[in-house]
């Protein structure tokens, strides 16, 4: 699995805008080959950041969404809002840590 965690930097307008952007996001990405989650990530302290946390089956998948015209659509959405560009990092999952049991 792909994680991918991406930071908007917006004005206080745009961080309004922000949840209806993301379900705008969220339909688009619907029918999207390997696309599994997204959501939201809101900071404990108060900042200019909105954050979101994308999973996709494949890195090739998410590739192919990032190279879309309806991914760059949605970005260009939030253009008059940018205080800087967005950073993403994307990560690959690994297995959930198992806890060890006891000997007794």
């Amino acid at each position: 699995m792909i994680v991918v965690h991406v930071q908007h930097f917006l004005t206080p307008e745009g961080q309004q805008y922000f949840d209806d952007w993301l379900r705008a996001v969220a339909a688009a990405l619907q029918d999207v080959d390997g696309f599994q989650s997204l959501r939201r990530l809101r900071p404990v302290d108060a900042s200019d950041e909105c954050h979101l946390l994308l999973t996709f089956a494949s890195l090739d998948q998410l590739r192919a969404w990032a190279a879309s015209e309806t991914h760059d659509a949605l970005l260009d959405r939030l253009e008059p809002f940018r205080l800087k560009t967005q950073r993403s990092r994307i990560f690959r999952a690994g297995e959930p840590v198992q806890t060890a049991t006891p000997d007794r």
